[in-house]
């Protein structure tokens, strides 16, 4: 069972439909992915991004980070002036594995779900939000949505790392 996530006002249909049948197209492209550090589960892929309900451009921003490829995704409300981009790009397994590495999983899943003002608003109170997934073999997935450039306690290194990875795969997103 795939756990809801609260999704910005401006993530389009045809974004979500795009990561769900992402998911779906990439399922067999794990074979060199690692364990968890204790061993019992596969982590398939971590997604990232960030949304916010009032802007004027690219509104939400997500990055899809598997052992082979990081698929990535900028879209607007206004999609007749800022079209929707999409992009795939090669990445190393050597490096995914270590993104896997500094997860714990048992940590992740105790702050699943959403996080402060996001409870209630998935703009998080007008500050924007930001979201992080773990994709594993079971259960399919646990994310959490927490307030736009906050932290997440016990999860800071993987935050800060996949942020990176975020900023550096979409500053090349549509140029």
């Amino acid at each position: 069972m795939i756990q809801k996530v609260a999704l910005s006002s401006n993530m389009s249909k045809s974004s979500l439909l795009f990561f769900i049948g992402l998911f779906v197209a990439i399922k067999g492209d794990f074979e060199s992915v690692t364990t968890t550090t204790d061993g019992s589960e596969i982590i398939l892929s971590i997604g990232s991004g960030t949304g916010f309900a009032s802007c004027a451009g690219y509104c939400y921003e997500h990055v899809l980070i598997t052992s082979s490829t990081i698929y990535t995704t900028k879209g607007s409300s206004q999609t007749d002036v800022f079209p929707e981009l999409q992009d795939e790009q090669a990445y190393n397994t050597v490096d995914f594995n270590q993104l896997v590495q500094s997860i714990d999983l048992q940590q992740f899943r105790t702050i699943s779900g959403s996080i402060g003002n996001c409870q209630s608003d998935p703009d998080c109170g007008g500050s924007g939000s930001e979201w992080l997934a773990i994709i594993t073999n079971h259960p399919p997935k646990i994310s959490v949505l927490f307030p736009y450039n906050t932290t997440i306690v016990g999860c800071e290194t993987l935050l800060q790392d996949v942020r990176q990875i975020r900023d550096d795969y979409l500053a090349n997103n549509g140029n």
